[in-house]
């Protein structure tokens, strides 16, 4: 035996796995891979939040909070996304013509969330109805009372309404 394979030996399973992650394996140790990929890693996950930062806010619309939500509705923006490069909504008259489909939808998801992205600041309990004008006051009252959420009245206020829609068929 050795002088080598009795000191690899003596040390025990600890020291002879240490050993093993920092020889080398054929050009580089599994510690210099292992210490890559943590770096990747560390640096994949700090880009990916930054952009969601990026990407959530006021100018990004129907951004929840929540990062399981938020994380959804990136998803659903990518669909947005794919759609246009498939060009069924690349140009402006494409979009104009599928408008009405596509806000339809958003109103649909947001009275199933009781329109979840308003109430991250406009919710009811946070609401000071004193510093409202009288109108607003009763209305936010009502809708409060009749469980109604900020989409049922406000469709319009973030986006101006698209050609062909009728309140009365919204209803």
């Amino acid at each position: 035996m050795t002088s080598e394979e009795r000191n690899t030996q003596s040390r025990g399973f600890f020291g002879r796995f240490w050993k093993a992650i920092w020889s080398p394996i054929s050009k580089y140790s599994l510690g210099a891979l292992l210490a890559g990929g943590i770096v990747l890693g560390v640096g994949g996950w700090g880009a990916f939040n930054w952009s969601m930062e990026l990407t959530n806010t006021e100018t990004y619309c129907h951004v929840p909070k929540e990062w399981i939500y938020k994380v959804r509705r990136k998803i659903q923006a990518s669909n947005e996304l794919y759609h246009k490069a498939l060009g069924s909504i690349d140009t402006q008259e494409k979009f104009e013509e599928k408008r009405l489909q596509l806000a339809r939808n958003v109103w649909k998801a947001m009275k199933e969330t009781d329109s979840r992205e308003c109430r991250n600041c406009h919710s009811y309990e946070f609401m000071d109805m004193t510093k409202q004008e009288r109108r607003s006051q009763k209305r936010h009252a009502k809708g409060q009372k009749k469980g109604e959420t900020c989409i049922d009245c406000h469709k319009g206020i973030a986006h101006e309404l698209p050609e062909g829609w009728d309140e009365e068929e919204e209803s």
